[in-house]
């Protein structure tokens, strides 16, 4: 599959003039039955689901999370702002889908055991963790190519590598680890805030498993665009966007993109995600055209 160049839209500082970010946004729909500490604030795009019920539980333990969206996570995962996003927003252009996940950084030194493992997951596209992803007969698998890259497009783990994703338990399996975002992740090392671009290109194995959402059917790539953020400028992004009522104003997100007391990195990573979703669009439009 040939691989999208993300260069143009990173590098060229361009902000296009459309509606990639003008968005239905509504609170989450999360309803698993350990959720009681997750807050009501926690906002996503209208075309993606959430967990439900007895979802992803295995003996006592629930693997609580708000959105079914590509995250980034310890192989024991960690409740709280890592896994429940302020906000999650969702594109398809043409084979490829986008994602903007905003996540809040943990607050505690990771060790270099395998359960601080740390990459990209996406279990929660391809299992339910209720009717597949929890045990065999119901393991659900995903291959393809995996990167990440900084802000600028330049790699952060030297080039593709082999992903496989393996839901079957509620650790979301995979012994892969990328100890780029060990630091990055918690604030115990980096106060700072990231933006981080993650890319899978899908294998054509034929053992990979159907996405759980329809506007995911027959993908190739998805790209996300990730902001990690300290608990002080999450907490601010939220209230912001409680304040000026995301759910009611779909350009809230195009007035923040130019609003100059809003977190830099939301703003930064908004810009890559506009711009990405504008550029995807083109290439797709040029093939039709060929």
């Amino acid at each position: 599959m040939k691989k999208i160049l993300l260069g143009f839209t990173l590098l060229s500082g361009v902000v296009f003039a459309s509606d990639e970010l003008k968005l239905k946004i509504k609170l989450h729909t999360n309803t698993q039955e350990q959720n009681i500490l997750m807050p009501p604030n926690r906002y996503i795009s209208d075309n993606i689901s959430c967990p439900q019920g007895k979802s992803w539980i295995q003996e006592l333990g629930q693997n609580v999370f708000t959105a079914n969206v590509p995250l980034i996570s310890t192989y024991d995962p960690e409740s709280f702002g890592l896994l429940w996003p302020a906000l999650s927003l969702h594109k398809r252009v043409g084979d490829t889908s986008l994602y903007f996940v905003v996540q809040q950084k943990i607050d505690r030194e990771l060790t270099t055991g395998p359960e601080d493992n740390i990459t990209v997951k996406y279990h929660a596209l391809i299992a339910d963790g209720i009717n597949t992803g929890v045990g065999k007969p119901n393991n659900k698998v995903l291959k393809g190519k995996f990167n990440l890259r900084d802000s600028e497009g330049n790699s952060l783990i030297g080039d593709y590598r082999d992903m496989e994703v393996s839901a079957h338990d509620n650790l979301w399996s995979g012994p892969e680890n990328d100890d780029v975002l060990r630091e990055m992740i918690t604030s115990y090392t980096s106060k700072d805030n990231s933006v981080i671009i993650s890319e899978l290109l899908i294998s054509d194995d034929t053992q990979n498993a159907d996405f759980i959402d329809p506007i995911n059917s027959d993908i190739k790539n998805i790209l996300t665009v990730h902001v990690l953020l300290n608990e002080k400028d999450f907490e601010s992004f939220v209230t912001d966007m409680g304040s000026y009522q995301i759910t009611q104003d779909n350009s809230f997100l195009e007035n923040y993109l130019v609003n100059q007391n809003g977190v830099e990195a939301i703003r930064d990573g908004l810009a890559i995600y506009k711009n990405t979703i504008a550029y995807v669009r083109s290439v797709a439009e040029n093939k039709k055209v060929k």
